[in-house]
């Protein structure tokens, strides 16, 4: 009796079977942990320009960034290049979000990855600042236990 060696068609449909389901757990791990990882950069983000406002405020008095805006309609962040931001964040333009640099600016509520967006409180006065951010994933830290809309003000950040 003579043998052949290799393998059989069940033992390779097997194999590519196996291959085929660690590949798929692979992509849901790996889109998972971008996910994370980009919330983490607009966590940082939003808290860099926490920091910054608090040094307008402390230099001004008030957290008007004239040039920026001082309404309560949001604008994206990333365009308030020539507001007094950039003293204290040089590269202001590369606050966008990490996921598309063309998206919307965030508006109260938003239910979809948007531009961290910021306005002052209330309309004229800028005694207060608003700045409007999604995330993608739970946050435990920030009490989140899905994707949400936060906002940050000089009082801290808040997701619901």
């Amino acid at each position: 009796m003579k043998k052949t060696k290799g393998f059989t068609l069940l033992e390779l449909l097997v194999v590519i079977a196996i291959i085929g389901l660690i590949s798929t757990f692979a992509a849901v791990q790996l889109n998972s942990g971008r996910e994370k990882a980009r919330d983490a950069k607009r966590i940082a983000d939003v808290k860099a320009v926490q920091t910054a406002m608090e040094f307008i405020y402390d230099d001004n008095g008030d957290y008007d960034l004239a040039a920026c805006t001082d309404t309560d309609d949001p604008i994206g962040i990333h365009t308030c290049t020539s507001s007094g931001l950039e003293t204290y964040i040089p590269r202001v333009a590369d606050l966008q979000d990490p996921s598309a640099t063309t998206l919307a600016g965030c508006i109260d509520a938003a239910a979809a990855v948007c531009q961290m967006s910021f306005a002052t409180r209330p309309t004229g006065s800028a005694q207060a600042y608003t700045i409007h951010f999604y995330l993608e994933q739970a946050n435990a830290a920030l009490g989140t236990t899905a994707a949400a809309d936060c906002t940050a003000t000089e009082n801290g950040i808040d997701c619901s």
